[in-house]
């Protein structure tokens, strides 16, 4: 009798937690081949991913992923200076016309487009190392509210500031014991249908990449 076949891996069942799987070699290259404006931060970026992994016991391949998913390659509005949003935190779709301020208490919560004079909601932060941190410490809030690590909540506390505190609260009173990036699917991303796996098939393409012949691959990083 013949055995059994296993079955292929769900598309976004990788865990969250450990080691990245891919060099961050291969994200640089991605990012400045993807996106060439990226040049002046993309190495810094990316290293700063790549150094935050030990901190916090999850996987830079997969938030940077997730990045990349949620900015287009850093090519979305929110990434751009002086917003630097990687992955679309406290961003919920709502603005308010020109003429119109956020309430007060809502103050730094929301953004000036001073192009268009509309304010939309979302988080802004002073530097690319600040918005990799704040990153990790709202994926903690969610995939450790189950886990004792006093230091740890005390970290992301600080570095998420205004969505830490609610979204472990959330995490908690839902139960949700999020391990992939399935699991994010209706909770980082709402509705989020097919989240988990865009997050692996953008770690995919990544690892897929090949850059095009003559490509600039120096970085100078001077907006990191």
């Amino acid at each position: 009798m013949e055995a059994p076949q296993s079955q292929p891996a769900k598309l976004g069942d990788l865990s969250l937690f450990g080691q990245a799987a891919l060099d961050m070699e291969q994200f640089r290259v991605f990012l400045l081949g993807r996106n060439p404006a990226s040049r002046p931060y993309a190495a810094g970026l990316v290293n700063r991913y790549y150094e935050q992994q030990e901190t916090w016991g999850l996987r830079a391949d997969l938030l940077l992923a997730q990045c990349f998913h949620e900015t287009g390659v850093m090519t979305s509005w929110w990434s751009q200076k002086p917003r630097r949003n990687l992955c679309g935190l406290g961003v919920t779709g709502q603005s308010l016309p020109p003429g119109q301020t956020p309430p007060a208490a809502e103050a730094g919560q929301w953004v000036l487009d001073a192009a268009s004079g509309t304010w939309y909601k979302g988080l802004v932060f002073a530097t690319f190392e600040a918005a990799v941190s704040a990153h990790y410490a709202h994926m903690w809030a969610y995939v450790g509210a189950f886990l004792n690590n006093p230091d740890l909540d005390a970290r992301a506390a600080v570095a998420d500031k205004y969505r830490f505190s609610g979204a472990r609260a959330i995490a908690v009173a839902r139960a949700w014991h999020i391990t992939t990036p399935n699991g994010l699917a209706g909770r980082w991303a709402v509705p989020g249908v097919n989240y988990g796996a865009s997050i692996e098939a953008m770690l995919n393409a990544v690892a897929a990449y090949v850059p095009p012949a003559g490509l600039d691959l120096s970085f100078n990083n001077t907006e990191f």
